[in-house]
């Protein structure tokens, strides 16, 4: 058998296949009958719903304890900060409208690390 007779073959099965299970617009209707309408109030209640979500992730951020940081890390912070002042527009760069505060963050991480 050549090749093109393979391929008109498989050709054949595949929309003999695919006719078979197409079904018809009512019919694929029927088996998913559209949904009740969605009111107002199902709406409030999914927004309520959404809010007490929020407020219990907001809860579990405040109870995190941040580790307090001694005088020594803190002074190895204002060293990293200064040291990373040249960089400060590259931050801003990166992070539009927060590189001051991720610029502290890195170095806050950095003072915290310790010394193997």
């Amino acid at each position: 058998m050549k090749l093109s007779e393979l391929k008109q073959i498989i050709k054949e099965e595949l929309h003999k296949v695919l006719q078979e299970a197409k079904l018809s617009k009512k019919e694929l209707a029927a088996q998913y009958p559209p949904k009740d309408k969605i009111t107002r109030g199902d709406f409030i209640a999914l927004a309520k719903k959404k809010k007490g979500e929020d407020s219990e992730e907001k809860e579990e951020e405040e109870n995190l304890e941040e580790k307090k940081m001694s005088k020594s890390q803190m002074g190895k912070r204002e060293k990293f900060v200064k040291g990373m002042k040249s960089a400060a527009k590259d931050f801003e760069k990166r992070y539009p409208g927060k590189g001051k505060n991720v610029m502290y963050a890195t170095a806050t991480k950095m003072a915290q690390k310790k010394k193997k």
